[in-house]
This record gives structure tokens, sequence and C-alpha cells, in this order.
């Protein structure tokens, strides 16, 4: 299978997502996420994915579909977006965003409850499909926190903390974007804490400093 996100622009400016998935040959492409934001993912084995998703709540339809409720919205999301850190629990009980297993061929889906992870993030699914990496943006003190899931019992072990300096923002920011190596015994990310953009590999359980 091939899952890509089509995203696009509506006439008043929001921007919207939904994730599709297509058979090698793309004779059958089908819309697996439709509502109104599909984001970062990544395949598990061959036919089970799992990403940060919207479920298709009326409050989302009405997201996606009407230029007047997003208006109306807009000013209190942008304030609720900027103290994500305080209100993302309240942000996700109106929205229903989290992260979800998809079965590509039957298009059934479940939630993957996570403790204290309430934002999206880059996942990374480990080859054996037992893990997950995931990470945050920076946080008002500019600190981006890299993490990995056990899947089976939802236990999280954080393993870098780290500062981004002020002056990658936007264009110039630097996510961790975490991948394994294919035995599971290390991890390489992204990361400017030490002034540039470096590659960085972690050793996993050790206790040592990452390396370029």
């Amino acid at each position: 299978h091939v899952a890509f996100l089509h995203r696009w622009l509506t006439p008043d400016g929001a921007f919207s997502s939904r994730l599709m998935v297509a058979d090698r040959f793309a004779d059958d492409v089908v819309c697996l996420v439709a509502g109104g934001s599909a984001s970062h993912y990544d395949w598990r084995d061959d036919d089970h994915l799992i990403g940060w998703f919207r479920p298709e709540r009326q409050v989302n339809r009405l997201r996606a579909s009407s230029p007047t409720f997003r208006r109306a919205l807009r000013p209190a999301l942008r304030v609720l977006h900027a103290r994500r850190g305080v209100f993302n629990a309240a942000l996700r009980s109106v929205s229903g965003d989290g992260y979800f297993e998809i079965d590509v061929r039957s298009g059934s889906r479940q939630r993957v409850e996570i403790p204290t992870v309430e934002e999206d993030g880059h996942c990374a699914l480990s080859p054996s499909g037992n893990y997950m990496l995931f990470d945050t943006y920076p946080n008002d003190q500019r600190t981006q926190r890299l993490a990995v899931v056990d899947l089976e019992p939802r236990t999280i072990q954080p393993l870098v903390e780290l500062s981004s300096p002020a002056k990658f923002t936007g264009s110039y920011r630097c996510d961790l974007h975490a991948r394994w190596k294919p035995d599971e015994s290390a991890i390489c990310f992204d990361s400017t804490h030490e002034g540039s953009r470096q590659v960085y590999l972690l050793q996993l359980g050790r206790d040592s400093k990452p390396a370029h």
C-alpha cells in the first residue's frame, strides 16, 4: 500500500487535510481520514498505520465545511494554541484529536491512548512494530522532548529534553524527526541544541550523551 496526505487551502485561507491510501498500482484510492485534519503517521506493518488524526465529529465537520464557523472560532483558537501547553487537554476533549491505529484494508480504527501525550508530534514505528518514537514542538521555554512508547502496555520512556535556540523558528525550525536503527538498538535525530543543525545518534538502553 501507499499512504499519502491530500492537503489544500480553502478559499478563506484555512488549512485542511485528509489521509488517502492506495494499492501499489493505484487502482483503488480510498480516503481513510476525512475529519479535516490528518497529520504525522507511520506504518506499523503492511496493513496498519498509526498517526495523529481528527475524528469525524460534528464540530470537526463544521470546521471543515463552514467558513463562517471557522471565522468565529479563529480568535479563540489562536489564543488556545498560543498557550497549547495549558489548553491541550481542553482542545482535545472538543476535537477528539489523538493517535489512532487504522487497518487500511477494512478502514477500522482504534484510538491509541498514551498517558501524558496531548499534542501532535512526529511518530516513528520501530521495525518490529512494538515501539513508537515521538517528539514535541518547542514549548514556551523552547524545550523539545523525545520519548519512546511501548505500545503493548502503553508506557512512555523519556529519552532526551533539548533546548532549541530562538533563531530556529518558522521555516528554519528543526524538528527532531527521530528514526530507528534496523535492529532497534539505537536511534538518530536532528537537533539544534548546540547552536547548529546536526544529526545525533542515541544508543538505547545506555545512560550516555547523544553523539554526532
